[in-house]
């Protein structure tokens, strides 16, 4: 589907039915690496995912801007020292 089809309540929906799925997925992944024992079990899964996935929504807008590697590494780095155990 083209997005200038799309009515602004479409798009609204469409873009917080894939934002639901990427936090579902990040959810996922933050209760695995808990159970395998790679992410501090002290963290709560909700919070860990939704701060990964603004975190990742930040970093588009970043790369979107051009030259940004330091940036990006260091907010990948940053959510490395949020999770690790």
């Amino acid at each position: 589907t083209s997005l200038e089809s799309l009515s602004n309540k479409e798009c609204a929906s469409l873009v917080n039915h894939r934002t639901s799925q990427l936090f579902q997925i990040f959810k996922s992944l933050v209760k695995r690496g808990i159970s395998e024992g790679d992410i501090n079990p002290d963290l709560n899964v909700d919070t860990t995912a939704t701060v990964i996935l603004n975190n990742l929504q930040g970093m588009r807008v970043i790369a979107r801007a051009g030259d940004s590697q330091s940036l990006l590494s260091a907010s990948a780095e940053g959510i490395k020292q949020l999770i690790k155990r």
